[in-house]
């Protein structure tokens, strides 16, 4: 029987402009990858910091990108989007040198609010350059390959915990190895800006000039939007940027062991990005991405319960490879739907919806843990999840990308 899996197909023919732009925000993501997995730790563990004010900074960093996210997006539909991102990634790198030297908690919580400024920047304009760089018919390729560079890089970033035992044998203490990793991680995201600004940003996005930020019909997408998505934004935050901890609370292992199994799950995530596509065509994007959430729900539940970090980390892989096929479609679908010179406003929108709840979740989360309840952050989120996939569909089941229109 033939299949409509046909993974060559689907990525063929995406366009060098989204490549740079792929290429250009690896090694952001893979230093993103390291702060998200690791920082917890690091600052709990190796820095001696409260696990709470630990948490903290996640919210912080939220919050910043959260406020930022709406005007950057106003600013990127009528001014452009590439200054954004060049800049976003300048400010990115310099941040994460300056969040492994910080020496105080003021100085933690700046560093903190620049990483939210730049992520503030390339949501507001990365998502809407990567739709206006591709067909319709790539769109959702293209999606999927940056969230498989992106999680990835992410994926990455845990890996490189690795490189404490040979820095240890060296003898470098455990606080100055991971110092290296930061540093260099910054340094080499900077760099990188080079392959953003080889980016050819279309006229249309430079020359758009339209007074109306969100018309009335962007507006009733973008509120059921925010609003079925809110669960899952509160559910994550109370336990994804937290996880090197958990497991420290939990099983009683370092980060050194608890990285490279968040690495792996990004690993792992980042490749389900390559079915995407394949089945959004398939299935529809709004029934993939239904499917895959709610199968993803089951083995969040399951996560806590096992009695060693091994099976436990199995659940937690399957939950976040499952939840993150979703990723790019439901990006996909958004800038699919949404006009283009409304696109910037949109990502802001839909950011700060996300972003505020998840990382306003992440003190709570912390404060369970702190207090001994390692599970009851998994089945609070698993219960606003279902709640949020029920009136996702409820919302958007009928509703068709330009592809599927055309398709039919």
């Amino acid at each position: 029987m033939a299949t409509n899996f046909h993974f060559v197909k689907d990525f063929s023919g995406i366009s060098r402009d989204s490549k740079l732009l792929i290429g250009g925000g690896f090694l952001g993501n893979l230093a993103l990858g390291l702060i998200f997995t690791d920082l917890s730790y690091f600052l709990h563990t190796v820095r001696g910091i409260s696990i709470v004010y630990a948490g903290l900074v996640f919210t912080i960093e939220g919050i910043a990108g959260s406020v930022l996210a709406v005007p950057l997006g106003i600013l990127s539909d009528r001014n452009g989007r590439k200054k954004m991102i060049v800049y976003g990634n300048l400010i990115l790198g310099g941040s994460v040198v300056l969040i492994a030297i910080a020496t105080n908690l003021i100085q933690l919580y700046v560093a903190s609010i620049f990483i939210g400024i730049s992520d503030a920047a390339f949501t507001a304009s990365g998502g809407a350059m990567l739709s206006e760089i591709s067909t319709n018919e790539k769109r959702t390729a293209t999606f999927s390959l940056y969230a498989l560079a992106a999680n990835g890089a992410w994926a990455g970033g845990g890996f490189l915990l690795y490189l404490i035992y040979p820095l240890s044998n060296l003898g470098i203490n455990q606080l100055s190895a991971h110092l290296i990793l930061y540093i260099a991680l910054g340094l080499a995201t900077i760099v990188s800006t080079i392959l953003l600004v080889r980016i050819r940003e279309p006229a249309r996005v430079r020359t758009v000039k339209n007074k109306k930020i969100i018309s009335s019909d962007t507006r009733n997408i973008i509120t059921k939007y925010v609003l079925s998505n809110i669960g899952i934004a509160i559910g994550a935050g109370l336990f994804v940027p937290l996880m090197s901890q958990w497991f420290s609370y939990k099983y009683a292992i370092s980060d050194t062991i608890s990285g490279p199994i968040l690495g792996l799950s990004g690993l792992l995530l980042a490749f389900s990005a390559l079915i995407a596509p394949a089945l959004g065509r398939k299935m529809g994007i709004i029934n993939a991405m239904v499917v895959t959430m709610l199968a993803s729900t089951v083995f969040l539940i399951l996560t806590p319960i096992p009695g060693n970090y091994q099976i436990s980390a199995v659940f937690y892989i399957l939950r976040s490879l499952l939840m993150n096929v979703s990723g790019p479609l439901s990006n996909s679908l958004i800038m699919g739907i949404i006009p283009p010179e409304q696109r910037g406003a949109t990502s802001g929108i839909t950011s700060i919806f996300f972003r505020m709840p998840n990382s306003l979740s992440t003190y709570p989360g912390s404060l369970l843990m702190k207090d001994g309840n390692l599970s009851m952050p998994f089945y609070i989120a698993a219960i606003l999840y279902v709640a949020s996939i029920v009136s996702f569909y409820g919302w958007f089941r009928r509703v068709k990308p330009p592809e599927e229109v055309t398709a039919k």
